[in-house]
Order: structure tokens, then sequence, then C-alpha cells
């Protein structure tokens, strides 16, 4: 286990409570402190010392094009990332009994290429009762609900494929559950209002993740 510790330069943190410091320890491709150099020295034991002559250092301004407050609200949703089918359902059915009236549960990144069955509306019913639901796929393409969700943005057999996206359906016509690229727009304007304190305290959770990143 390896540190490298950044010490003796004008070290900016952009935080406004200690917006400079002495020394940085960057290690396993993160920033995991900063303080007086002495103290992380004897915390970290760091292999590698960089002597910054007085030199300015500042975070790295990398702009990734993000979408911050997506980025952010997707850190509250649950995710089903590599999980099988009944590690997925059992994950969902713990969130559902978290979800307030009037809420969605909104999750994402379940791959059902490594399931034994194809996902629809009954299986998220079996564990969600009346809790709205939508999962993202892990490519983005697809969204996985069940008929609570169809229910509320009222989508039922009658509802026509829109331009550019489809419904997979059951035999009678009814909305299997499975709702394809830009069918996706059938959401739009339904899903719950989020205030504005509670927006800030979502990008104030999605920052404090970024800033974990270095």
């Amino acid at each position: 286990m390896s540190f490298t510790m950044l010490s003796n330069g004008r070290i900016h943190t952009m935080d406004p409570k200690a917006p400079q410091t002495e020394a940085v320890v960057i290690g396993f491709g993160k920033i995991l402190a900063t303080g007086k150099a002495r103290d992380l020295e004897d915390q970290f034991r760091p292999t590698c010392k960089v002597d910054l002559g007085g030199a300015m250092l500042l975070p790295g301004l990398v702009d990734a094009h993000v979408h911050l407050f997506a980025y952010a609200q997707r850190l509250e949703w649950i995710d089903l990332d590599g999980l099988l089918l009944e590690e997925a359902l059992s994950r969902i059915a713990a969130a559902a009994k978290r979800i307030k009236p009037g809420e969605w549960l909104c999750g994402g990144g379940y791959n059902s290429n490594l399931w034994d069955k194809v996902p629809d509306r009954h299986l998220l019913d079996s564990v969600t009762a009346d809790v709205p639901v939508v999962l993202d796929s892990k490519d983005f393409h697809t969204l996985w609900v069940n008929s609570a969700l169809l229910k509320t943005i009222g989508v039922d057999a009658n509802t026509p494929n829109p331009p550019g996206g489809s419904l997979d359906r059951e035999t009678d016509g009814f909305p299997s559950g499975i709702i394809r690229e830009y069918a996706s727009a059938l959401l739009q304007g339904k899903r719950p209002v989020i205030d504005l304190n509670r927006r800030a305290e979502i990008i104030e959770h999605g920052i404090e993740k970024l800033y974990s990143y270095g």
C-alpha cells in the first residue's frame, strides 16, 4: 500500500471552511486527506513525497460534461448493477417499503441478460404492490415498470407506440412493463415534483460524492 504526499506549496482545497492546507495525501486514485505535513506523514507513512517548492496546487479542473442533478439524483436511486433476478427483486422489495405515498421508486443498472426470465410488470408487482416503480436498464435504452406506474401515467392497451419507441405487449395488447427507447417520453411531465429544498439536498450530496473522487 503506497501513498503520495504533496507539501510545501499553496494548496487550495476549494473548501470555504479550510481554503488552504499545508499538505495533501493521495492514494487509490483519490485525495485521502489534507492537513499538516507532519501529521499526515505520521498517519500515512507516504512512500513518495513531492516538494511543491512553493507552487500552487489546485484540484483537477476537468470538464467531463457532467449532468450534475441527474448524476446526484441517481445516487438516491436503488442500484441493481450486476444483480441476479432474485437479488434484484429482493432489493426492490426492501426499497419499496421505504417509499412515501405519492413518491416513485426509481433505480437502474439491471442487466436482464444475466437472468433466466424476461422482466415484466408482474415480477415487479409481486414485490412492490401499489408503489409506482421505474427502473433503467444498464444500457439506458429500456425502462422496466410495474402496473402501478403504468396506471399512474395513464398507459394501457389502447396506448399507441410513440414515435421512435415501443411498448412490449402481452398477448391481449396490454403493455408488459418494458418501455423501449423514446417511448420513455410517456413519463415526461408525470414524475413527482421535487421541491427546491430537496433538490438542493440532492445536489449537495452529489457534489460531496464527486469531491470524494478528488
